[in-house]
């Protein structure tokens, strides 16, 4: 049975390093515009914020956070997920693993998720995360909730 942990457990290690060095060699060779270095530094100053971006975008992190920027990204609990976990940790972003519960109902860590990233914000980290639910784009444009309980004397 252990055997069968560790087997599991390779191939999102050697996906994630895989990944990981397609994501630098991305950096490295692809063309960028002035104005994409200029619109990414007029947001610096936004540090520490929620970054909300789709799920084709979230591997494109690494290249658009600044090394000296700390960052933590949310991801859900699933099997899915560890492939993008593993692949993440190789530019040292913390992990926040949960999701929501949905329309099943199930635990999936939504609520330690939360309480993270609340955490994280206030002690001056980004958090990163997926915005789209179910395919739908975002009904809202409240600020999320976490915002609001980082903020001391709101929420």
């Amino acid at each position: 049975m252990a055997d069968d942990h560790n087997q599991s457990r390779l191939l999102p290690r050697l996906g994630g390093a895989t990944l990981a060095r397609y994501i630098r060699w991305v950096e490295r060779t692809a063309w960028q515009t002035k104005e994409m270095g200029e619109t990414l530094d007029a947001h610096y100053h936004h540090h520490p914020c929620i970054l909300g971006m789709w799920h084709g975008q979230f591997l494109m992190l690494p290249i658009i956070k600044p090394s000296y920027l700390p960052a933590d990204v949310m991801l859900a609990r699933h099997r899915d997920a560890a492939l993008m976990a593993e692949t993440l940790r190789h530019f040292d972003m913390q992990l926040i693993r949960g999701a929501g519960a949905g329309a099943r109902g199930k635990d999936r860590g939504g609520s330690h998720a939360y309480m993270a990233a609340v955490q994280a914000l206030r002690e001056g980290r980004t958090v990163a995360m997926t915005a789209n639910r179910g395919g739908r784009s975002c009904r809202s444009p409240s600020p999320p909730r976490a915002t609001l309980r980082s903020t001391p004397g709101a929420g």
